[in-house]
């Protein structure tokens, strides 16, 4: 006999918003088709890890209980920057692994 379990996914909706209370800009996650609340972190990594605090408690769910997370951003003029960026690299006949490659020294500069 073969036992399958679900696999439970979790969207959440990723912006940067000004924090109420200091009036620093942060991370914020809020689980899409649920309106539980949401959680914060002053970098990416930070509101992951609060996501993955969270995620359990939003499905109320075990914390052994698997959970896919996804995420989409919503960053006005990043996502058009992003395009166009590829769509230039594209044009000048880069493949996409080494598009990919551009892209992630970029971001570590």
């Amino acid at each position: 006999m073969t036992t399958t379990t679900a696999t439970h996914r979790l969207t959440f909706h990723i912006t940067r918003e000004e924090d109420l209370q200091t009036g620093a800009l942060v991370w914020v996650a809020a689980p899409v088709d649920h309106t539980i609340g949401c959680v914060a972190g002053e970098t990416l990594a930070d509101l992951y890890a609060e996501v993955e605090q969270f995620k359990h408690f939003v499905l109320d769910l075990p914390e052994e209980t698997p959970i896919v997370v996804e995420y989409v951003y919503a960053l006005p003029g990043v996502q058009e920057a992003l395009e166009s960026l590829a769509s230039q690299l594209t044009e000048a006949g880069i493949s996409q692994a080494d598009r990919a490659e551009l892209l992630r020294h970029i971001s570590a500069a």
